[in-house]
């Protein structure tokens, strides 16, 4: 009876996911992620926080037929 009624969900109700755009500071996001910030320079629009000890936060972007591309790393440490 149960393995009827997944059947009958899946064929009857119809199952979709579809992938949207996500914005933050914008309701009509252009791109995958859009981030708005209307803002003074002090606060930042966008934060990445890390606690690891010695070799911070990574972002990194490129595309992914290229090794090439542009890293963005911070380095904490007590002797810098």
């Amino acid at each position: 009876m149960k393995k009827l009624a997944t059947a009958f969900v899946c064929v009857f109700c119809g199952i979709t996911v579809t992938a949207q755009n996500v914005g933050i500071g914008t309701s009509n996001p252009v791109a995958r992620l859009q981030i708005n910030n209307n803002s003074l320079l002090t606060r930042p629009s966008l934060l990445l926080n890390d606690t690891a000890t010695a070799f911070s936060g990574l972002i990194k972007f490129k595309n992914n037929a290229y090794t090439k591309g542009m890293y963005l790393a911070g380095f904490s440490s007590s002797s810098f």
